[in-house]
């Protein structure tokens, strides 16, 4: 086997990686049990740190969890506050790196979180 295949096997291995820890964020993201699905948000949170060429899909993604899961409305109690998933989400692509966002649909619009800042 030559230099180049061996290569390209261990990119090939890498890729199937990548997608396995994907896909194991993304299931954590519908559990029921909100560390699980914290460890969803965070292991997404690695994966754009590990494969920024994954950043914009994630962020993408990030980005629809949290209007999803965000029920603030706007004019709501001043006191009403996001989950903490939600919350986590938006520390999460808060603290990506902006220059591997690519095509990311970074689309917040009409979420409300008011009190999100708040500790």
């Amino acid at each position: 086997m030559s230099v180049e295949q061996s290569g390209e096997q261990l990119r090939i291995a890498e890729r199937g990686q990548v997608t396995g820890r994907f896909n194991a964020a993304i299931g954590n993201l519908a559990a029921l049990a909100s560390d699980i699905r914290l460890g969803g948000l965070y292991g997404l949170e690695r994966l754009m740190r590990d494969s920024p060429n994954d950043q914009p899909t994630v962020v993408t993604l990030l980005t629809a969890y949290v209007r999803e899961h965000a029920h603030g409305k706007a004019g709501g109690s001043a006191d009403a506050r996001p989950a903490t998933d939600v919350r986590a989400a938006m520390t999460v692509l808060a603290n990506r790196d902006p220059t591997h966002d690519g095509s990311g649909d970074f689309d917040l619009r009409n979420v409300h979180l008011r009190s999100a800042a708040r500790t």
